[in-house]
């Protein structure tokens, strides 16, 4: 995101002075700030679409790792709300 985000604010091209003569930028200094500004603003939606791909990954993720633990995302850890670890749980036990 950061090339993006800096590739999107380059600067306008302005003109200079050389010496003591006004030099206008040329039409190619105005062309590269437009390209630049350009893919700065897909790399910023590629990152955008990158990060939410990773976020659908992670929540699939937590699920199967849940899954594994034989609990439902929006379950109590366990041991519940006090903090007491799973094998303090006399349940278990049999």
């Amino acid at each position: 995101m950061g090339i993006g985000n800096e590739l999107l604010n380059t600067p306008t091209a302005e003109g200079r002075n050389v010496g003591r003569t006004y030099v206008a930028s040329s039409p190619l200094e105005h062309m590269s700030v437009a390209l630049r500004r350009g893919i700065g603003a897909q790399k910023m939606n590629q990152a955008g679409a990158d990060q939410q791909a990773a976020l659908g990954q992670r929540s699939t993720g937590l699920g199967a790792f849940l899954d594994l633990l034989g609990r439902k995302p929006n379950q109590q850890p366990l041991g519940g709300a006090t903090g007491t670890a799973a094998f303090d749980d006399p349940s278990l036990y049999g």
